[in-house]
């Protein structure tokens, strides 16, 4: 990697802001730029939302953004619905209150086929790592999050905002567009950027106050912060 970066041209970095449970919060990530918004259909976390509060939120969001559209407020995200171990007829059921355009699933990677293949939908993949032997060459997935590896003590699936060595990305021939979760912060995500050569991040924890309380002002601090760019490799 180059010392100086003096005259490059930046590429462009994707933000999702996930586990969003309040208007305010919902209404910073669309306004600060963030590409994909989402929402935890997890009875057990503390981000979790119902698919009617979820399309209660969303409606409010696009109606504000509508009205807001002549002083050049920003188009709406994508969604994104995190399941674990769902069914696709749960997912499918969640789908009648919230137009979701992409399912993030915690769960044997076997199903990913049947959820595609019932509801024609893209599927983002959960990946936990802990060294460059975890890192898959293929996948039937549309797209991986990557984070650290669950532990055992922990209480939920996921990276449960852990870091992992972000360098063990940079080399990685991904199979699909992926995204770096886990322990990701304003302060740190241009660090995990540049060392895990990644274009898109996922943060959830790192925007909180407390588990499952987002803050708005953190919410841009860390849109900000990831869409500054990156330089492309030398």
């Amino acid at each position: 990697m180059p010392r100086s970066w003096k005259g490059r041209k930046f590429l462009t970095v994707k933000v999702k802001i996930c586990g969003l449970n309040t208007s305010a919060a919902l209404k910073a990530a669309i306004e600060y730029g963030a590409d994909w918004v989402g929402f935890v259909f997890f009875s057990r976390s503390p981000r979790y939302v119902s698919p009617q509060q979820a399309a209660a939120l969303w409606q409010e969001a696009a109606l504000r953004c509508e009205d807001s559209s002549q002083h050049g407020m920003r188009a709406l995200p994508k969604i994104v619905g995190l399941f674990v171990g769902a069914s696709w007829q749960e997912i499918d059921s969640a789908r009648s209150f919230l137009p979701i355009d992409i399912v993030q699933y915690y769960g044997k990677v076997d199903y990913v086929r049947a959820i595609q293949k019932q509801l024609s939908l893209p599927v983002w993949h959960s990946c936990g790592i802990s060294t460059v032997d975890d890192l898959p060459l293929e996948t039937p997935a549309n797209g991986l999050v990557v984070e650290a590896k669950t532990q055992k003590e922990d209480p939920l699936p996921g990276g449960m905002g852990h870091s992992f060595d972000w360098s063990l990305t940079a080399q990685w021939q991904a199979p699909v567009p992926w995204l770096l979760a886990g322990g990701l912060t304003a302060k740190n995500v241009q660090t995990a950027l540049k060392q895990s050569m990644a274009r898109a991040v996922d943060v959830s924890s790192g925007v909180e106050t407390a588990p499952g309380k987002k803050e708005p002002a953190l919410i841009r601090d860390f849109i900000m912060a990831a869409k500054k760019g990156l330089p492309p490799p030398a």
